[in-house]
C-alpha cells in the first residue's frame, strides 16, 4: 500500500511535537512494509527512513498567507503524484483539507490526524472585523474535513467529544493520546538551583505574558530563581523587552529556536516546567507534549486548569494548577513547591511513574493499526474506539 503522510510542521529540525508524531507514525506504517513518503518541511530528503518531498515551512507571524503558500506548494507536489496513493494520512488542518480533496477527486481513502484545532486558535487570535468571516470560513472547512474524512483520530476525548458537537460522526472518532520518548528522558537534574522551564511559543497567546509577570513577585522570595523561555514566536522580541522592564531579565534565558534535541538539556536544569496556556475551547482539548516530557524528565509541572489535561493529570499529584491570567496565583504555586523540596520530590516521582503509561511505542502502532484497518489490510485487530 502506498501512503502519502503529510504535517505542516518542520521534521527536519523537528519543531514541533505533531512532526514527531508525524515522523514515528510514517516509520512505522514503513517497517509494516508499506511504501511510505512524506510531504512536509524538511531539510532532509529523507527522515526517520522515509523519503521526503520538502515543503515550505508556514510562518506563523503571518499564518494565513504561508498557509496558501505552503499548500500552492502541496498542491502541486500531489498533482505531480497523479493519485498514485491509496491514502493519506494528514496531520492538522493546514495540509489536511487540500489532502482530503485529492484523495476524494481520486476516490483514495484519508486519515485525519488533530492534535490541535487550528481554526479555533486563529479565531482567537484574529478578532478584527477584516478576519472575522475568514476565520468563520476556515472554522468551517476543519469541522467539514472531519466530517467528511473515512477516520479521525483525536489527542484526548475532550476533543472527541468537541468534533461530536461539531456533526463529526462518534463512529468515526479514535482517541490515541500524545506520547514521550520515556527512555530518551532521565528524572536526574543537574544541581540544585530554583529553575523552572517555559517550552513552545513565545507568544502572548500562550499566556506566557502571565508567566513573565509572575517573575518579580517570585524574585522577592526567591531571588535565586532563573527562568528559561525555550522557543521562539512573534511576541519573542516584545516579551523579552517585558523582562527588562519589569527589571527580572538577569533571571531570565531566552534561547529563541532551537533544536528539539536541545530541549532535554534544558529539562535537566529545571525543576518546576510551566504551561501556561489561556482556556480556550481549542486549548481544553489538547494534550501537550509539554506536560508528558515534564513527567518523563522528573519535572514538576505547573499548568492553567485544562480539561485535556485534567484528563489523564491528577491535582497536587502529578500537577498543580494555577488560577489562569493571574500572575499572583501562577507566583504562589510556584514559591509553595520551592519552599517544600519534598513535595517537589514527591510528584516528581508521580509525574515520572505517570509517564510511563504514555511511552510513545504503542501509540504510534495504535494510530497505524487505525490506517491499516481502513484499508481493510490490517495486521492487527484494531481495538476498541476509546470512549
Amino acid at each position: 500500500m502506498k501512503i502519502l503522510v503529510t504535517v505542516h510542521d518542520s521534521i527536519s529540525p523537528v519543531t514541533g511535537g505533531g512532526a514527531l508524531r508525524t515522523i514515528k507514525v510514517a516509520a512505522e506504517l514503513k517497517k509494516r512494509g508499506h511504501e511510505v513518503v512524506i510531504l512536509a518541511p524538511s531539510e532532509e530528503l529523507v527522515v526517520g527512513g522515509v523519503k521526503v518531498i520538502p515543503l515550505p515551512l508556514p510562518d506563523k507571524s503571518d499564518l494565513l498567507k504561508s498557509s496558501v503558500k505552503f499548500n500552492a506548494v502541496l498542491f502541486k507536489k500531489l498533482l505531480s503524484l497523479s493519485g498514485k496513493f491509496d491514502l493519506i494520512f494528514s496531520h492538522s488542518i493546514v495540509s489536511g483539507f487540500l489532502c482530503f480533496l485529492f484523495c476524494r477527486f481520486y476516490g483514495k481513502k484519508f486519515v485525519f490526524d488533530i492534535t490541535d484545532l487550528h481554526t479555533e486558535y486563529f479565531k482567537v487570535n484574529n478578532s478584527s472585523e477584516f478576519l472575522k468571516p475568514v476565520a468563520w470560513v476556515l472554522n468551517f472547512i476543519e469541522y467539514f474535513t472531519a466530517r467528511k474524512s473515512d477516520s479521525v483520530i483525536a489527542v484526548t476525548n475532550v476533543m472527541k467529544n468537541w468534533l461530536v458537537k461539531k456533526g463529526v460522526p462518534d463512529e468515526k472518532i479514535r482517541v490515541v493520546y500524545d506520547g514521550v520518548e520515556y527512555s530518551n528522558y532521565s528524572p536526574d537534574k543537574d544541581g540544585s538551583g530554583l529553575n523552572v522551564i517555559h517550552i513552545g511559543e513565545v507568544e502572548k497567546g500562550e499566556g506566557i505574558e502571565t508567566l513573565i509577570r509572575a517573575i518579580p513577585l517570585i524574585l522577592r522570595k526567591l531571588p535565586n530563581a532563573r527562568f528559561y523561555f525555550i522557543g521562539g514566536g512573534v511576541d519573542f522580541e516584545e516579551m523579552k523587552n517585558l523582562s527588562r522592564i519589569l527589571k527580572v531579565s538577569d533571571n531570565c534565558v531566552f534561547t529563541g529556536l532551537i533544536n528539539y534535541s536541545r530541549v532535554r538539556d534544558y529539562m535537566k536544569k529545571s525543576q518546576i516546567s510551566v504551561i501556561s496556556r489561556p482556556p480556550t475551547p481549542a486549548n481544553h482539548t489538547v494534550l501537550t507534549l509539554k506536560l508528558l516530557e515534564a513527567w518523563a524528565s522528573g519535572t514538576v509541572c505547573v499548568s492553567t486548569p485544562l480539561e485535556g489535561i485534567r484528563e489523564i493529570a491528577d491535582e497536587n499529584e502529578d500537577v498543580v494548577f494555577y488560577e489562569p491570567d493571574s500572575p499572583a496565583s501562577l507566583a504562589e504555586k510556584i514559591i509553595y513547591l520551592f519552599e517544600r523540596p519534598e513535595v517537589l520530590v514527591k510528584m516528581r516521582l508521580k509525574g515520572r511513574e505517570k509517564a510511563r503509561n504514555f511511552d510513545w511505542s504503542p501509540l504510534i502502532n495504535k494510530i497505524c493499526d487505525i490506517v491499516e484497518n481502513e484499508m481493510g489490510n490490517s495486521v492487527f485487530s484494531v481495538v476498541a474506539k476509546n470512549k
